[in-house]
């Protein structure tokens, strides 16, 4: 089971929100999960959009302070 890295503001003045299936809205902020995967901060539905980030890396873990 993924687990959540972080939490990932989107910058949406150049982008736009990104788009939740499950909840129908969108979103400015999705969680990094230890998986690489970019997730919906309110369900957990993978956010579309992201296929090209989430194919290029397989983990994340947070940065030693």
């Amino acid at each position: 089971m993924a687990r959540p890295v972080a939490k990932l503001v989107l910058d949406t003045r150049s982008w736009g929100p990104a788009s939740c299936e499950r909840c129908d809205t969108d979103v400015e902020d999705v969680i990094l999960m230890d998986d690489a995967s970019l997730v919906c901060p309110e369900c957990g539905t993978p956010v579309k959009g992201f296929e090209e980030f989430s194919e290029t890396f397989v983990s994340a873990v947070p940065a030693k302070k």
